[in-house]
């Protein structure tokens, strides 16, 4: 379920949100009804969920504990933005055969109906060359701090520890990893009321008409209705 966090920075309920996606994701998501949630250590940028520069010196935990940490994490992403983005349908779906849901802050918290703590925080933006305050105040925090170059995302978070079957190291004292388990599960879903959450659907801009009709037709028998538009972003002008 849905938790809030007294130290994220939650958008309010009305806030616009998206997430852009493959033909293909949209078609999982209405069969598992669940968004899929990435490992933090999976993700492309190496700096998922890492510590800025001179966290060593005020704290002891090594770089590999740091990076052990990661793999515990889970999230799920979208874009706040009250309008669609040209840049999110070329970096996340396609403009022929791309999906974007278009839902509110307030909506993907009362979809949740996954049993453990299911948080929803925006992404902060740092400059990672220096040293960043409260950085480690909770294991939670470096989920949602990413660096300045991707600002641009406007990112919003769902976010879950999970360290369901994880793995223990040895217990000799002199291995590095001493004490702590390592990541087992590479990924997780959040389980969704997609009546609920699906309020608004587009497709991409170039997308063809038979695949447009045919998508709103496969939405229709897995019984979900939301209002499915198809963008105008690159229709011509009229004269």
């Amino acid at each position: 379920m849905y938790a809030s966090h007294s130290q994220f920075n939650t958008p309010p309920d009305d806030t616009v949100i998206w997430r852009y996606m493959s033909v293909e994701k949209y078609l999982s998501l209405l069969h598992t009804k669940s968004l899929f949630m990435c490992r933090l250590d999976r993700f492309e940028d190496p700096w998922e969920g890492a510590y800025s520069v001179g966290y060593e010196s005020s704290n002891p935990e090594t770089r590999e504990v740091q990076a052990i940490r990661r793999g515990f994490l889970f999230v799920n992403c979208w874009h706040a933005n009250e309008h669609e983005s040209a840049a999110m349908w070329d970096l996340y779906a396609t403009r022929h055969a791309g999906v974007a849901i278009k839902t509110t802050i307030g909506s993907l918290k009362n979809s949740i109906i996954a049993p453990g703590e299911i948080f929803i925080g925006a992404v902060r933006y740092e400059d990672y060359s220096v040293y960043i305050p409260n950085l480690a105040g909770n294991v939670l925090f470096p989920a949602l701090v990413k660096r300045r170059s991707f600002s641009h995302e406007h990112e919003i978070r769902l976010l879950a520890l999970n360290y369901e079957n994880s793995k223990w190291h040895s217990t000799d004292s002199e291995y590095p990893y001493y004490g702590y388990s390592v990541p087992g599960t590479l990924s997780m879903v959040c389980e969704v009321d997609l009546n609920l959450l699906l309020k608004d659907v587009m497709f991409s801009p170039s997308m063809p008409d038979w695949l447009f009709e045919t998508l709103k037709d496969v939405s229709g028998r897995f019984n979900i209705w939301p209002n499915h538009t198809k963008s105008s972003l690159y229709d011509r002008q009229v004269v």
